[in-house]
This record gives C-alpha cells, sequence and structure tokens, in this order.
C-alpha cells in the first residue's frame, strides 16, 4: 500500500473512531436523557395510578351519595305528599266547620235583631204613650189654669208657686 493510501486509511479510521467516540458520547447522553424519561414516566404511572384510585373513590362516592339524595328525595316526596293531602282535608273540615259556625252566629244574630226590634219598638210604644199621658196632663192644667184666672176676672192670678223656707246651713271650715 502507499504512502497515500495508507494515509487516507488511517485518516478514515481515526476519523471512524473520532465519530464512534462522539456516536458513544450521544448514546451515552441519549441513555441518560432515556433514563430520566423513564423515571419521569415511572412516576407519571404512579401518580396517574394515584390519581385512578382516588377517581374510583369518587366515583363510589359519588354513587352513594346518589343512591342517598334519591332515598331523601323520594322520603321528601312521600311526605309532602300525606301533608297536602292531611291539608286538604284539614281545609275541608275547617270550611264545613266554619260554613256551620257563620250559619250559627248569622242565625243568632238575626234572633238578636229581632228581639231588639221588638224591645225598641215595646219601648217606643211605652214612650208614646207616656208621652201622650203628659200631654193630656199638661192639657188639662192648661185648662185648669185658664178657668182659675178667668174666675178672678182679669185681676192678678192666684196661681203662684209656694215659697219654700230652706234651713240655714252651717259654713264648712
Amino acid at each position: 500500500m502507499n504512502y497515500q493510501t495508507e494515509k487516507m486509511l488511517t485518516d478514515a479510521i481515526i476519523n471512524l473512531g473520532v465519530g464512534m467516540e462522539n456516536l458513544q458520547k450521544e448514546m451515552k447522553a441519549m441513555r441518560l436523557a432515556q433514563q430520566e424519561t423513564n423515571k419521569r414516566l415511572e412516576r407519571l404511572e404512579k401518580q396517574q395510578a394515584k390519581t385512578n384510585l382516588a377517581l374510583g373513590e369518587m366515583r363510589l362516592s359519588y354513587m352513594k351519595l346518589d343512591a342517598r339524595v334519591s332515598e331523601l328525595d323520594k322520603n321528601l316526596s312521600e311526605r309532602i305528599s300525606k301533608l297536602d293531602k292531611n291539608l286538604s282535608e284539614r281545609i275541608s273540615e275547617l270550611d264545613e266547620n266554619l260554613s256551620e259556625r257563620i250559619s250559627e252566629l248569622d242565625k243568632n244574630l238575626s234572633e238578636r235583631i229581632s228581639k231588639l226590634d221588638e224591645s225598641f219598638n215595646a219601648m217606643r210604644s211605652d214612650f208614646n204613650k207616656y208621652a201622650q199621658r203628659n200631654d193630656d196632663r199638661a192639657d188639662d192644667h192648661e185648662t185648669r189654669l185658664v178657668r182659675l184666672e178667668d174666675k178672678t176676672f182679669g185681676s192678678a192670678s192666684i196661681v203662684s208657686e209656694p215659697r219654700a223656707e230652706y234651713r240655714k246651713r252651717k259654713k264648712r271650715k
């Protein structure tokens, strides 16, 4: 082999060695990066497992909560239905009782008003009789006064008020 070829071969071998060295360095860096990526992937897988476990527990809790809410809703609906029925019945009873009571009160009030009317009419009649008797008496007295005055022939009236003597009172201290 000649010198030139040998030199070329040597250079090629050296270049090949340098290239291999660079490839080894790159491979090492890639292995380190791969190991880092694997570690990160393991951590992510562990985190994913924890997350999946937490989601499973949350799903189970949600299902239990949903069952309890459905049961409560059913119970409340039944209770509301019973209360509504009881309330309707009670309102109906009260309405009937109220109607009866109002009729009773109206009847009693009408009777009392009727009795008061009768009483007022009786009092009015009694008062009218009393007033008529007093009018008749006043007319009689007037007639007597006129006759007495006529007997005195125009002189002073003999009708006068009697003089009343009062006892003296003691003065208060």
